[in-house]
């Protein structure tokens, strides 16, 4: 049996975002697919060493957190990312929901570690098979990739105030267009074009019920909280982002009671009060 953090290769496969071992990753592939076709959130790792991580990128977390500057982490070979059996969503404010309606039943679970809502791992016994271990539905994209998906992508962009040709390759112009409609919804940008990506051109992205201003809100706060999260804590950072955070979210809370007076007063339903509301209130409890 191999060690925690150095697995072979063969008992490993790619799964958009990362690696994961085998079983995991069937069952990972299955809940990402009930996720997206339900509810349009298609879950991912924040990055490559959001999934399985060895022991060497293990040793580097540790040696971050042990010197204050990083976030709480497991102690090198004892970590379930060095099983392959753990992910950091890349947005746990909304794929969490994924996991905790549907993640059960194939052995995905929150709670090992309550105070990282992004961290979720699997369990063993979920119900996939190697079947599960098929491509996935959306294809992720890079610099130098080609195709119709490209071209697709591209022809969004330029229907979105972006300067692009749709020429169908993916370069420079396009990872940049790519990297500001990230951040604009609220992700991590990465220079590649995946879930969040899709779910926001096949216009299925959570946000896409929020008004303008509270989506411009929201990518701001999530920033200004990526910011501090990469560098060990607000206390590790110029005190400016703190105090814009802060900003953001007042405004956020404030929006959040006006729709929830306006939906006491003449119902939920009506610009989609509810789903606002909700995903307003995840951001700023």
């Amino acid at each position: 049996m191999s060690d925690n953090g150095k697995l072979p290769d063969s008992d490993l496969v790619e799964v958009p975002g990362g690696r994961l071992e085998k079983e995991a990753a069937a069952n990972w592939l299955a809940l990402r697919r009930k996720g997206g076709n339900e509810l349009g959130i298609w879950i991912s790792p924040l990055g490559g060493r959001s999934s399985y991580r060895t022991f060497a990128e293990q040793q580097y977390f540790w040696d971050l957190y042990v010197s204050g500057r990083g976030n709480l982490a497991a102690t090198p070979g004892k970590s379930n990312h060095g099983w392959g059996r753990a992910v950091d969503l890349a947005n746990p404010a909304t794929m969490r929901r994924v996991v905790d309606r549907f993640g059960a039943p194939y052995g995905w679970t929150w709670g090992e570690v309550q105070r990282e809502s992004w961290h979720v791992t699997y369990q063993g016994g979920g119900k996939a098979e190697e079947r599960d271990l098929r491509d996935d539905d959306h294809r992720s994209l890079k610099r130098g990739d080609e195709g119709r998906d490209v071209k697709e992508v591209q022809t969004w962009l330029s229907r979105h105030g972006f300067k692009l040709k749709p020429d169908g390759t993916f370069g420079e112009k396009t990872e940049s267009a790519v990297n500001r409609v990230y951040r604009a919804w609220g992700h991590e940008p990465h220079d590649r074009f995946g879930d969040a990506g899709w779910s926001i051109v096949e216009d299925k992205h959570p946000w896409r019920v929020l008004t303008p201003d509270e989506r411009e809100r929201l990518a701001d706060l999530f920033s200004e909280r990526r910011v501090a999260k990469r560098n060990g804590g607000w206390e590790k950072v110029d005190a400016s982002h703190l105090k814009a955070a802060e900003a953001h979210k007042a405004w956020l809370v404030e929006r959040r009671k006006e729709i929830w007076r306006n939906g006491k007063k003449d119902g939920w339903r009506k610009n989609s009060r509810r789903r606002r509301y909700r995903i307003i209130h995840l951001a700023t409890k």
